[in-house]
């Protein structure tokens, strides 16, 4: 009889939580048209929630596009795979994306990043960098440090 009232209890428990809770985070920062400065500092901080942690994704993206523009961006992100990895259960997988573009002439795109991503067992931590520059005499430099475990 106790049995059933603690088995119950417990399917409450997990079933009034959500199992699985998704973050997702999305900056950008945009220098457009003909002499213009655009300037971001953005610090992202995702944990997935829920019994097997959710998934977190960021997306971050910095780009000079005209004429004489210049666009700078600094980024941190922390991601962690929540109640997953503690419990000792899958967890959910961390993504970060970042994004540096010039495009035009005469334009600047400069961006720091750091990231740093948790995840639980049997889930993967993914980092994407893009550093572009195109068209004339432009210049796009990124700076990425990335810890995961």
């Amino acid at each position: 009889m106790i049995r059933h009232t603690l088995l119950a209890a417990a399917a409450v428990l997990c079933l009034s939580a959500p199992a699985m809770a998704q973050n997702v985070v999305s900056a950008n920062n945009t220098a457009a048209g003909i002499g213009n400065v655009a300037v971001q500092q953005a610090m992202t901080k995702q944990f997935g929630g829920g019994l097997f942690g959710g998934s977190n994704t960021a997306s971050i993206n910095n780009t000079a596009a005209g004429i004489g523009n210049v666009a700078k961006q600094g980024v941190m992100t922390v991601q962690g795979a929540g109640g997953g990895r503690l419990l000792g259960l899958p967890g959910g997988a961390n993504t970060a994306v970042l994004g540096n573009t010039a495009a035009g002439i005469g334009n600047k795109a400069v961006q720091q990043g750091m990231v740093f991503q948790g995840a639980g067992f049997g889930t993967a931590n993914t980092l994407a960098g893009q550093n572009t520059a195109a068209g004339i005499g432009n210049f796009a430099g990124q700076s990425l440090f990335s810890a995961q475990r």
